[in-house]
C-alpha cells in the first residue's frame, strides 16, 4: 500500500457524536443466511455480469452493471473507461436505467445485498485469504483522487488510479471484487456512493460499523419500498453481512483496515433515499455494506452515483 499521508476531503458531518469523513457523504460464525447458487447460465448485456441469486433476498439470478453507471445521452451505460455519472437525483437514476429498455432498472437494496454477501463469502476477497480472516477491501477511498474515476478494462488492474500498486492479491484500496461464479465487479465499495431504488422511512437506531450491528444491538424492524426483492427486516438483515463478525472490533473508527473493512452503517436516519458503498475519500467508512439513510431523493453531489441491473425475461 502507498503509505503517503493523504488528507481526505471533508464535506458532510453526520451523527451527533461522530464526525464522519463523508467527502462523499465477525470472525465468529460465518454461516450464510440464505442459499446462493454458485453458477448462473443467464446471458447478460455488454457491460453487465450475472449474479447468482440469494434466497434471502432475490428469487432469480440477475445481471448487474460491472461498473458504476455512466452517461450516454439519456441512458445509463456500464463502460469501464467512462467517468461515473454523478450529480444526479435518485428518481433520475431510475429513469436513466429504465431508458435502456424492458428489464433494466436501478439496483435495489435486495440486489445489492445479494452481491455484497456473495463477495463476503469469497475467501479471495479477504486480506487473510479465508472467510472472516483480516479485512475486506475498502476500495478507492484514500483521497488520492479528488473526483470520481473511470475503471480499467483489465480486471487485473484492481488498484487503478488509487495511488496503490496492488503488488499482492489483496490491497485495502483494491477496486475489484470476486463473485462465486468467477465474475468480477468494480467499485462496489469506494469511488462513488450509489443510490438504491428502495425508499426508507425507518430509523433503525444507533449507527455503527457493519461488523458491530446485530439484531440485538439494532432490533427495530423496517420495510423498504419501491425496490425488487425481499425488503423487510432488522438493519443487519437488510443491510449487513451474512456472517457474524462482531469479533472484528479492533482499529480506529473511520480508518482503513479497521473493523473488518465492512464499512459504516449510517442507519439512525430516515431521510427517504439511501446510498451504499462509499466514496473516494471516506477511508474506513467505505465498504461493501456501507450505507447512509440520511438523504432525500432530490439530493445530488459529485460523489453520488448509481448502478443499473438487468432482469432477464
Amino acid at each position: 500500500m502507498n503509505n503517503k499521508l493523504l488528507l481526505p476531503i471533508r464535506c458532510v458531518i453526520i451523527s451527533s457524536m461522530i464526525l464522519i469523513n463523508l467527502a462523499c457523504m465477525g470472525i465468529g460464525s460465518s454461516t450464510v443466511a440464505g442459499s446462493a447458487s454458485l453458477n448462473t447460465s443467464i446471458s447478460c448485456p455488454t457491460g453487465y455480469v450475472p449474479v447468482p441469486h440469494n434466497s434471502n433476498y432475490t428469487s432469480t439470478d440477475f445481471c448487474v452493471g460491472k461498473y458504476i453507471a455512466s452517461q450516454s445521452g439519456s441512458q445509463a451505460v456500464s463502460v469501464a473507461t467512462n467517468t461515473p455519472w454523478v450529480n444526479i437525483t435518485q428518481p433520475s437514476a431510475i429513469t436513466a436505467c429504465q431508458a435502456n429498455g424492458a428489464g433494466y432498472d436501478l439496483i435495489s437494496n435486495a440486489e445489492w445485498q445479494t452481491i455484497a454477501q456473495n463477495i463476503e463469502q469469497q475467501a479471495s476477497n479477504w486480506s487473510g485469504g479465508a472467510l472472516g480472516n483480516g479485512f475486506l477491501s475498502n476500495g478507492m477511498s484514500n483521497g488520492f483522487q479528488s473526483s470520481v474515476q473511470v475503471a480499467n478494462v483489465s480486471d487485473s488492474q484492481g488498484c487503478y488510479l488509487t495511488g496503490d500498486s496492488c503488488t499482492t492479491n489483496w490491497d485495502n484500496q483494491k477496486r475489484t471484487f470476486n463473485l462465486s461464479n468467477g465474475n468480477v465487479v468494480w467499485d462496489i465499495s469506494g469511488n462513488a456512493y450509489e443510490f438504491m431504488k428502495d425508499l426508507n422511512t425507518t430509523n433503525f437506531g444507533t449507527s455503527n460499523n457493519a461488523s458491530q450491528v446485530t439484531a440485538t444491538t439494532n432490533p427495530i424492524i423496517g420495510t423498504l419500498t419501491g425496490g425488487a426483492g425481499i425488503a423487510t427486516g432488522t438493519a443487519v438483515f437488510l443491510f449487513g453481512p451474512a456472517g457474524n463478525y462482531t469479533s472484528l472490533n479492533t482499529g480506529t473508527i473511520g480508518a482503513v483496515q479497521s473493523y473488518g473493512g465492512l464499512g459504516w452503517m449510517q442507519i439512525g436516519f430516515n431521510g427517504g433515499a439511501m446510498v451504499r458503498g462509499g466514496c473516494i475519500s471516506d477511508l474506513g467508512y467505505t465498504g461493501i455494506f456501507a450505507l447512509s439513510l440520511d438523504m432525500g431523493t432530490s439530493n445530488t453531489a459529485g460523489y453520488y452515483g448509481f448502478r443499473c441491473v438487468y432482469h432477464v425475461p
